[in-house]
């Protein structure tokens, strides 16, 4: 069995890394659902399973966002102003998501994921225009806006990507 399961998470993985690269798609939106499916196959119940996959998928994009995010510092392509900027917002948002995540029921937050899951899928076929700022955003704007994709990243596993790049 465990031979079985480390094959379906590889799969997993591929599937993931070549959808991030073809659409853009960060790994939670995969490996949440699907590593949901495979805890609760094997028996383990929803309040155990949901924040297990949002946790699991997370970890992960600690590691390949910060991989990421040195590649683009070297290419000159980060703004470690805005960075800062959002990430002071990103702790605060991912607290109050952390704390939300423990105290709601698992059933609730299935459903939530689910929901969340569907309208970022149909994002990806209806292109929506986002209206351009005329001047540069103030930087409460980076801070606000940092908290709110924090506490949604924290609550859905998700990484900041898919709120946050247009």
């Amino acid at each position: 069995m465990l031979m079985i399961e480390f094959l379906i998470f590889a799969l997993v993985g591929i599937i993931t890394g070549t959808m991030a690269g073809l659409f853009g798609v960060g790994g939670g939106l995969i490996i949440v659902p699907v590593m949901h499916f495979i805890l609760t196959s094997n028996g383990v119940s929803e309040d155990v399973a949901i924040p297990l996959s949002i946790g699991t998928a997370l970890a992960c994009i600690i590691v390949t966002s910060s991989s990421a995010a040195y590649s683009h510092y070297k290419k000159s392509s980060l703004s470690v102003k805005r960075f800062l900027q959002l990430s002071a917002g990103i702790l605060i948002g991912a607290g109050f998501g952390s704390s939300f995540v423990i105290s709601v029921d698992g059933e609730i937050l299935k459903t939530m994921l689910a929901v969340f899951v569907t309208i970022m899928s149909l994002r990806l076929f209806i292109n929506i225009k986002m209206p351009r700022a005329q001047s540069e955003p103030h930087f409460l704007y980076f801070n606000v806006s940092g908290a709110v994709i924090g506490y949604l990243s924290s609550i859905f596993g998700f990484g900041g990507g898919i709120f946050s790049v247009h």
